[in-house]
């Protein structure tokens, strides 16, 4: 059992118990017994943003800060990897990011304000479902580590996105994979709307794409995010644009299947259509600077 290390009586009712597991296992086993009376708890800045937004504190809290296992950046062979503790701060000032992994570092710096920045972590940021670093290390086409009840689970981050049991994954670790050789690689990141503390943006677009010698596209990615909406990769418009050359005639194309397969809810004073227009805006008038080079 972890260490319960007392309660306090906060604005709800109830108790909050605290526990302060030795390991990751531990951790998992307590979320295990306590199920959804239990949340992970890190820099603290998901819960805060729940409250704000009227969801009562759940009863149980297991702390997380105090494992330093996974609150390091790791450069290995053919991936850095990021403990799901680093904070976003570290995110934004690591010296690595500046060249391989550019998105993340932007995606970070405009997470919220500093304070946020300075506690928050980047797994808690995928924690949260929308965060805005989610469109990049899509784009950036990252595995995610996390443990599933007893079990230690690493796949690509999008299938996490899609399959995993949110509730119940403790994240670990991010691995970002080093940049492949290619004759020419682009890299995206735009966030549009609102930068304040605990305010989704409107719509969050990154594209990471290689072309060869020809000019032809051998690799992309691309992940569009919209307000409350779970970020998506746009599978299908990567499919299309894999072996073309950019021209004119494609992006009007591909301008169409983006808004056939970005698919967002529709928030107060901002329908589902706007953030679609804008989405494929943002991205075809970034592919058509391909024409120009």
């Amino acid at each position: 059992m972890g260490k319960e290390i007392g309660g306090e009586t906060l604005t709800e009712p109830s108790v909050v118990k605290v526990w302060k597991p030795a390991s990751i296992e531990e951790a998992a086993m307590i979320k295990r017994r306590r199920k959804q009376s239990a949340a992970y708890i890190a820099g603290g800045t998901l819960l805060q943003l729940q409250k704000e937004q009227g969801t009562p504190l759940p009863s149980h809290l297991i702390r997380l800060d105090q494992l330093t296992t996974f609150s390091n950046i790791e450069d290995k062979e053919d991936s850095v990897e990021i403990g799901a503790f680093v904070t976003l701060a570290e995110c934004v000032q690591h010296r690595w990011f500046e060249g391989q992994a550019r998105l993340l570092q932007e995606a970070a710096n405009g997470v919220a304000s500093p304070a946020v920045r300075n506690r928050g972590t980047i797994g808690g940021n995928i924690a949260y479902g929308i965060g805005d670093t989610i469109p990049a290390l899509l784009a950036l086409d990252c595995d995610i580590t996390w443990m599933d009840e007893e079990q230690k689970l690493t796949t690509s981050l999008w299938y996490f996105l899609q399959y995993a049991r949110k509730e119940m994954a403790l994240i670990l670790s991010i691995q970002i994979p080093k940049q492949l050789s290619s004759a020419k690689r682009h890299a995206f990141y735009q966030k549009v709307g609102r930068r304040e503390s605990f305010i989704p943006s409107l719509v969050t677009a990154a594209i990471v794409c290689e072309r060869n010698y020809r000019g032809e596209i051998d690799h992309i990615r691309m992940a569009v995010a919209g307000g409350s909406s779970q970020p998506v990769r746009l599978e299908n418009c990567e499919a299309y644009l894999i072996g073309q050359t950019v021209t004119t005639q494609c992006l009007d194309e591909l301008h169409e299947r983006i808004m056939d397969e970005f698919l967002p809810a529709s928030d107060p004073f901002v329908s589902k259509q706007y953030k679609q227009i804008v989405a494929a805006n943002l991205m075809t008038a970034e592919l058509a600077k391909f024409i120009e080079k």
